[in-house]
């Protein structure tokens, strides 16, 4: 999925208009200042480390690793929006905070856009990473040395303020994951969109509601499909990907309303 910047006050456009919409709150970006203040009064500030090795074991340096935070959930439109857009700044605590919107443009001519908050930073020479995020909540966490080399942790909860953790992360081979979206009554599901979340992943159905997420690590994963006029659909337990092993899911999406 590619990534194009667009400036600050276009991408502020965009997010107050998706949080508008779909009665999502735009969240708020890491606060400058020192990482001591995180248990400040009034602070909502968690702290979260960890480390990051290499498929030989070895300390993996110099690794892009985001922490992600669902902020709102992904629309069905025919926006003449066909990029991507994004707000970043970097903040005084050694890593960048942005709030991201991203989307895909389907066979249909559909277009998924979703938000999410990410922080992101890069392992040092020993492999480690650390984040202080400015907002409480279960975070994902992703490292990416390439496509084909990835590692995943699911839902790591920062729910109190001034919360810590710690963490371990194994880069290994990335896969795919397949599977259908249906409706009641057999509606077509073409153009649903399906996404993780927590997550930059996601796509658009085909013409039959068939679907494909590429380029994923080795982990467990949520997955939601959603249509403005025939529902929303989740699957009850995490799925689970097999680095270098293609998943096709057996338990097909139902959209409800």
């Amino acid at each position: 999925m590619q990534m194009d910047m667009t400036p600050r006050a276009h991408a502020t456009l965009m997010a107050l208009g998706l949080a508008g919409i779909l009665g999502a709150c735009t969240p708020t970006p890491a606060s400058t200042g020192s990482p001591e203040s995180a248990t400040a009064a009034g602070s909502t500030r968690v702290r979260l480390e960890g480390t990051l090795s290499s498929t030989d074991g070895k300390p993996a340096s110099q690794v892009p690793v985001s922490a992600m935070l669902d902020v709102s959930s992904p629309l069905n439109n025919t926006s003449a929006l066909n990029n991507t857009s994004a707000l970043n700044n970097t903040s005084a605590l050694n890593n960048t905070s942005a709030l991201v919107g991203f989307g895909v443009l389907g066979a249909t001519g559909r277009r998924a856009q979703s938000l999410v908050t990410a922080w992101r930073t890069t392992t040092d020479g020993a492999g480690r990473f650390s984040f202080v995020m400015d907002g409480t909540g279960s975070y994902n966490i992703e490292a990416v040395r390439s496509e084909a080399e990835k590692a995943w942790k699911l839902e790591i909860p920062l729910t109190t303020p001034g919360a810590s953790a710690s963490t371990a992360l194994s880069l290994g081979a990335t896969a795919s994951v397949a599977g259908k979206v249906l409706a009641n009554g057999g509606a077509s599901t073409a153009g649903v969109t399906v996404w993780i979340p927590g997550s930059e992943y996601l796509t658009v159905t085909d013409a039959s509601g068939a679907f494909r997420i590429d380029d994923l690590p080795a982990g467990r994963f949520r997955l939601v499909a959603s249509h403005r006029v025939l529902g929303n659909a989740r699957l009850v337990e995490p799925f689970k990907v097999t680095g270098g092993l293609n998943l096709v899911l057996t338990d097909s999406l139902v959209l409800k309303r």
